[in-house]
């Protein structure tokens, strides 16, 4: 099964999560006089896209059309290159590229080419076996996490997951980037549903209602409301009261189906 692609409004919300601090909610007030062709302001990722597309060009990826608004493309499927300008930009500005970095199939010249080169020279993203960049190669969740936690410098906690063993120092066998894959959708870079009402998220982060083909649904503990027998197992499920997991609910539209 070909793994998900996150369309570019999820990747919004993800880069303005990571972005997140005291100072937000003034960064959030200024789109700079940015409008959006195809993003209406109640789109469930509107503030997220103004803050990574309208307050800063992050993502601000497409010149604007004859009635002077900007199209931001919320559906389309994020290609390597783009993401790899996008996290630099909000994240490595400054950093320069490094002359020993090339690729095969991206070349010096090309006006994006600085943006790969720096999210390849810091660990961020990878090449393929060949040295391949795959600028239009869609990212993944997986490289998404990945560069993500490691931009916000959460590198040795990834690492460490990736460690882990047993008392006796048996390691698990762990797939490549566990750690950066727990430690992103632990943290809440995985906060992407299409209905939310509470974004932006302030600490402490409120409970988790993400859906997706990615998301990983917790059990729940005992004193949860469970569902009956005569509920669909269609039925959405919610973040119940005091409880470690999913508990049903037919009233929650924004919890994952089962």
């Amino acid at each position: 099964m070909a793994p998900s692609r996150p369309h570019r409004s999820l990747f919004a919300i993800l880069v303005a999560l990571a972005c997140l601090a005291p100072t937000a909610g003034q960064a959030l007030a200024a789109t700079n006089g940015i409008r959006w062709s195809d993003v209406p302001r109640r789109h469930w990722a509107r503030t997220a896209v103004d803050l990574v597309g309208a307050s800063n060009d992050w993502m601000r990826d497409y010149p604007a059309t004859a009635d002077g608004t900007y199209p931001f493309r919320p559906n389309d499927l994020e290609p390597r290159i783009l993401f790899a300008r996008s996290v630099v930009r909000a994240f490595a500005p400054e950093e320069p590229a490094d002359p020993a970095v090339t690729f095969p199939d991206l070349q010096a010249e090309d006006p994006l080419f600085p943006f790969a080169n720096v999210a390849v020279k810091l660990g961020w993203m990878a090449t393929d076996a060949n040295g391949n960049f795959l600028p239009n190669d869609q990212v993944t969740p997986r490289i998404v996490h990945r560069s993500l936690v490691l931009a916000v410098g959460l590198g040795d906690l990834a690492a460490g997951l990736d460690a882990i063993h047993t008392r006796d120092g048996t390691p698990f066998q762990v797939p490549p980037d566990f750690g950066t894959l727990l430690v992103g959708m632990r943290t809440g870079l995985r906060y992407n549903h299409s209905q939310d009402s509470t974004w932006p998220p302030t600490p402490p982060f409120p409970a988790p209602r993400w859906r997706g083909r990615c998301s990983a649904r917790p059990r729940c503990r005992p004193g949860c409301t469970t569902r009956s027998p005569a509920t669909p197992r269609s039925r959405s499920r919610t973040w119940g009261a005091g409880c470690g997991g999913w508990c049903s609910s037919a009233s929650n539209p924004l919890a994952p189906p089962t």
